[in-house]
């Protein structure tokens, strides 16, 4: 198990709202949680700006293909210090980001499973070792990874932020590690 950015992307999908019926696309409706516009949102939650997205940079990021583009800012080291300074500047204005993130596309009813499925790929993930950091308190409190997998209790935007936080950081570059992981939780369908 390896936790990076199309790990992220491939729970954060298994988590989503249901889409429109099919009755309701053929009255006009469109998909408001295709796989563009939640990487599109996503990616607002650390930039602060919706002028990234590529549905084809989406689809090869989330089978861990790419690393990141010039669309999808996930290896911009501007980008991901500008994230970083803001944590610390603005910490409520990162978290309503996410807040609006959750609150349009994640199903609160698997919000529970979705932070569990994480925690294990976290626990399993050897790589992380058990003194690395991750600021998944709204108090910006910093909890060890033996500390966070001890801890029964998060809030999901807090949480959600801490481990984008970690993926930008700390796995900038690796999301091609993250293909096995890929494998493991799940198969492609066409």
């Amino acid at each position: 198990m390896y936790l990076c950015g199309c790990v992220l992307f491939f729970l954060l999908l298994q988590a989503l709202k249901p889409n429109g019926t099919a009755r309701s696309h053929r009255s006009g409706g469109h998909d408001k949680h295709s796989d563009s516009i939640v990487m599109k949102d996503l990616i607002y939650t650390f930039t602060g700006s919706y002028d990234f997205g590529s549905v084809k940079d989406t689809s090869q990021y989330k089978e861990g293909k790419i690393e990141g583009t010039i669309n999808l800012p996930f290896n911009n080291g501007a980008v991901i210090n500008a994230f970083e300074a803001l944590i610390h500047k603005d910490h409520s204005l990162v978290l309503s980001r996410m807040k609006e993130f959750t609150n349009k596309h994640i199903n609160r009813d698997v919000g529970g499973w979705l932070v569990s499925a994480i925690l294990e790929i976290i626990r399993c993930d050897n790589t992380i070792g058990d003194k690395c950091l991750f600021y998944v308190k709204s108090d910006k409190q910093a909890l060890t990874k033996d500390q966070l997998l001890k801890t029964d209790k998060f809030e999901l935007e807090p949480f959600l932020v801490g481990i984008l936080f970690f993926i930008l950081v700390e796995r900038q570059g690796k999301n091609q590690n993250g293909m096995a992981t890929l494998d493991q939780l799940g198969q492609k369908k066409s």
